[in-house]
């Protein structure tokens, strides 16, 4: 009970990020992930590495709650990775070069700008309403965008909205490509939400 939500997403994310950085160039074909993100071995390494690290024995004390972060949850992480790789990656990736865009430790120059989304009067005052944010994968391909946000928990669609305002939509010079944007769910290991270019502009204008 003393694993929170909030340590296991933070367990997660810094698990993906660990595994996506060193894949994060470009591909020119899906199957160039597949020894990293197919690899029972190679999943159950990069995690073992991160939580052995001296900042994790801080975080999770060497008692029952480790151990069932270990046998039981650890587990599920590497499972679920390799599932987003099959059932998720393949099918959309198959016959596309791309490049891969993880979340990194800092945001980068682009993510750490406000953008404008839309301005407002009211009593007679104009207000600039001003984002920023950070999606957890991008992946680039020459037709399409695809983005990413891997969730433990609940999920809302306005999110999804909102990365692809933040991210290309706002920029004047976004060429139009589709966007495809999804949750990753990892306890479930499958995905949910879908972009609706409707919805998008609803979200906006509200």
């Amino acid at each position: 009970e003393t694993i929170t939500r909030k340590l296991f997403g933070a367990l997660l994310h810094g698990y993906l990020a660990k595994v996506l950085s060193p894949l994060s160039v470009r591909h020119t074909g899906v199957t160039e992930l597949e020894k990293t993100l197919n690899s029972t071995t190679v999943l159950n390494a990069c995690l073992n590495e991160m939580i052995s690290d001296t900042l994790y024995l801080y975080k999770l004390p060497q008692n029952y709650n480790h151990g069932f972060l270990v046998s039981i949850i650890a587990e599920c992480l590497v499972e679920s990775v390799r599932n987003f790789y099959q059932e998720f990656l393949l099918p959309k990736l198959r016959s596309s070069s791309f490049e891969l865009i993880p979340e990194q430790d800092r945001m980068t120059t682009q993510e750490s700008r406000h953008k404008l989304l839309t301005t407002f009067v009211l009593d007679d005052i104009e207000y600039k309403l001003m984002i920023r944010g950070i999606a957890d994968l991008r992946i680039e391909s020459l037709h399409q965008i695809i983005i990413v946000d891997f969730k433990t928990g609940a999920s809302y669609d306005n999110q999804l909205d909102f990365y692809e305002w933040f991210y290309y939509l706002l920029d004047e010079d976004f060429d139009g490509r589709e966007l495809d944007s999804h949750f990753w769910l990892i306890l479930d290991q499958e995905a949910k939400g879908k972009t609706d270019a409707k919805r998008r502009d609803k979200w906006k204008e509200a």
